[in-house]
């Protein structure tokens, strides 16, 4: 069950690359980047994409960012935080969209033992160093990263 349903999410997520590339839609989304007390930096790999990103997802109609970056790092890990800070806007650009994301930092987990994934959209979620990345992080995601460690918030820029 769980195979047949990652087969329709890729299956689902190649649908929506198309319509992107006839359409060329603009969208607005989020992106948590969220810090354990040993500052190390929470990744998710998900079943229909290679690389590790950060959690994140649309932001719903009538929802906040930070609203959008609760509901979507809990989705994507069981995990709460208790507050949100802006770390800078950007354009994305890539796959025929126009899309704007708004990146929100945290250092402030509720428990960071309730780490959990789904097996079906998310396969793989852990905790990185920031000198210590895994093999298959998507560049944009070092770049955001090393901006961070950089002091360098916040950022207006290009995904």
């Amino acid at each position: 069950m769980v195979l047949l349903k990652r087969f329709l999410i890729r299956y689902i997520y190649k649908l929506i690359q198309l319509r992107a590339f006839i359409f060329r839609p603009k969208s607005l989304g989020v992106r948590a980047m969220v810090f354990n007390k040993q500052g190390q930096v929470l990744l998710v790999k998900h079943s229909y994409r290679p690389e590790y990103f950060f959690p994140g997802g649309g932001v719903d109609k009538k929802e906040s960012f930070a609203e959008a970056c609760t509901r979507e790092l809990w989705e994507e890990t069981g995990l709460q935080v208790k507050k949100w800070n802006l770390f800078g806007t950007y354009r994305f650009f890539a796959e025929h969209k126009i899309d704007t994301i708004i990146l929100m930092v945290s250092h402030d987990i509720v428990d960071e033992d309730d780490l959990k994934v789904d097996n079906v959209e998310i396969i793989e979620a852990g905790w990185y160093g920031v000198d210590d990345l895994p093999v298959g992080i998507h560049p944009s995601y070092v770049l955001r990263i090393q901006e961070y460690k950089e002091g360098r918030n916040p950022v207006v820029g290009t995904w």
